[in-house]
């Protein structure tokens, strides 16, 4: 063989792509867009829970402002803190009738009602509750994991749950507490055929 034949061979032979090389780079660039969803989804679900426990915080610090110099909360109702604009912006939308209904982060909906207790033949109303609905499985165990963490252990909170199902609860009787459990929490979340969930929280 001369040199000029080995070199038109030569350049035949690797002008192509041989079939391992083409699903070795394909394997690759897959490999690639799964992280960056991974990275991309765990970054969003990280700024959803941030933005709705900013909410929750900018909220709670409004009514107690609001109430400030009186016993309890009575009357408190999301009409009552929309009047006062206690709502942060971003939670408000506008219907048709051009009536501003209250929503998260997650465009559930947010509700403030206030619970009482009888003392002396009195009732006080002395605990908030707030619910926000429509969490995704995604977001579920992270966003009570913070809340507890924001709230539970400056003492503030005084209840948790998930779908209804308690996953904190602290009272006076000692023998009623719940400490909050991570482990009770994710499978609370990830149970069951709905992707999406309720979380109430019960401040004092």
């Amino acid at each position: 063989m001369i040199k000029g034949e080995f070199f038109i061979m030569h350049y035949k032979f690797k002008k192509g792509f041989s079939l391992l090389e083409i699903i070795l780079v394909l394997a690759i660039a897959a490999a690639f867009v799964i992280a960056g969803l991974y990275v991309y989804n765990k970054a969003t679900t990280n700024y959803r829970t941030q933005q709705e426990l900013k909410n929750i915080n900018t909220i709670l610090s409004g009514i107690h402002s609001l109430y400030t110099g009186t016993v309890g909360y009575k009357g408190l109702s999301n009409s009552v803190l929309m009047k006062a604009q206690v709502f942060p912006d971003n939670m408000l939308y506008e219907e048709a009738t051009n009536y501003y209904l209250v929503q998260n982060t997650y465009k559930g909906r947010f509700t403030v009602s206030v619970n009482g207790s009888s003392s002396g033949g009195e009732v006080v109303w002395s605990a908030i509750n707030m619910s926000t609905e429509n969490i995704p499985t995604t977001d579920c165990t992270l966003l009570a994991s913070a809340i507890y963490n924001s709230f539970g252990s400056n003492g503030a909170l005084a209840g948790l749950s998930i779908d209804g199902n308690s996953i904190y609860l602290d009272m006076n009787d000692e023998y009623s507490n719940i400490n909050f459990d991570l482990d009770k929490a994710a499978n609370i979340c990830n149970k069951g055929d709905s992707d999406i969930h309720n979380i109430l929280l019960t401040f004092k």
